[in-house]
């Protein structure tokens, strides 16, 4: 039985090739895993303790007494990061805990822009999947924002908040 040996001149062309194609295809997985990445969170899991994130809730056509709203989720205090890390080490024995953070609400401004209106408490679960905030929550899933008593009011997206804010009230409340 004889072993079959590449040429070195080959045998870089497939490792090369093949280490291309590795590449293309973990950027590919990439590219959809964070289009399946639950809303406001991270490639990681759940959005980080010096992170702000902002979700954009926009009303459904039919729902006419709806506003829209803008949420801005706010980093973690140095306290809280302190308290992560009792939080990362309960992730041992729990993997799936709701965190909470600090969300200032906004709502159109009547000159335009934005306007707080309100801060509030809001739970980010992996778990349930949701973002829920004092009077409505929303699916992680597929951005669907509902009130508190399951109806749904319209949609919400992950926006760039701090371009929309540029030129608004946004005082806190």
């Amino acid at each position: 039985m004889t072993a079959v040996t590449l040429s070195s001149p080959v045998h870089s062309v497939w490792s090369r090739l093949a280490a291309v194609l590795g590449l293309a295809l973990l950027l590919v997985s990439t590219a959809l895993r964070a289009d399946e990445r639950p809303l406001l969170s991270s490639p990681y899991g759940e959005l980080c303790t010096t992170c702000e994130g902002f979700a954009l809730c926009e009303p459904d056509a039919g729902a006419a007494d709806v506003q829209a709203v803008l949420l801005h989720v706010q980093r973690l205090n140095f306290w809280q990061q302190i308290g992560t890390i009792w939080s990362w080490l309960r992730h041992l024995f729990a993997p799936v805990r709701p965190e909470t953070r600090t969300v200032t609400l906004y709502h159109p401004g009547a000159e335009g822009g934005w306007q707080a209106v309100a801060e509030a408490r809001a739970v980010l679960d992996m778990g349930s999947n949701r973002i829920e905030y004092p009077g409505a929550w929303i699916d992680r899933g597929d951005g669907a924002w509902h009130d508190d008593q399951d109806r749904r009011m319209g949609r919400c997206t992950a926006v760039n908040g701090r371009d929309l804010l540029a030129g608004s009230t946004s005082e806190k409340p």
